[in-house]
């Protein structure tokens, strides 16, 4: 059986993501894949973005990288009170300001992604039962 790691939700976070990554290596999964969000909120858009492309993780976009490669000044995410809202917004101001051409233009890996990501649906059962977590990697389906 094939064992497989999901990332997700990166949002600029370097050393999170270096961290994960070394876990994962430690308990020697097959393959690496990312659900997206490489940027935004955190201070590392640009190493975050080259360190899954130096990878070739196959990673999909998600609403917060869509929004920075397109030079939007929403993400789209879904803010609760008018704080939250002004305080998304200044991370997506910060986040188009340091984030290089390179990293905006990101997207080879993402592209061949989209039927892996499939399969990898049809493989995988997530619950959806829980609102409170928004990823979590799925185990392999033992039947």
């Amino acid at each position: 059986m094939n064992r497989i790691a999901v990332i997700t939700d990166i949002h600029g976070n370097l050393p999170a993501l270096e961290a994960s990554l070394d876990a994962i290596d430690a308990i020697g999964v097959d393959a690496v894949y990312c659900g997206g969000d490489l940027v935004g909120y955190g201070p590392h858009p640009n190493e975050v973005c080259r360190l899954i492309e130096e990878r070739e993780i196959p990673t999909i976009y998600g609403n917060y990288d869509y929004a920075i490669a397109r030079e939007l000044e929403d993400c789209g995410c879904a803010y609760v009170t008018p704080h939250d809202r002004e305080l998304g917004q200044r991370s997506v101001a910060w986040t188009l300001a340091h984030t290089d051409q390179r990293s905006k233009d990101f997207r080879p890996v993402a592209q061949r992604a989209v039927l892996t990501t499939t399969c990898l649906r049809a493989r995988c059962r997530c619950r959806r039962s829980d609102p409170g977590r928004r990823a979590r990697a799925c185990p392999p389906q033992t039947t």
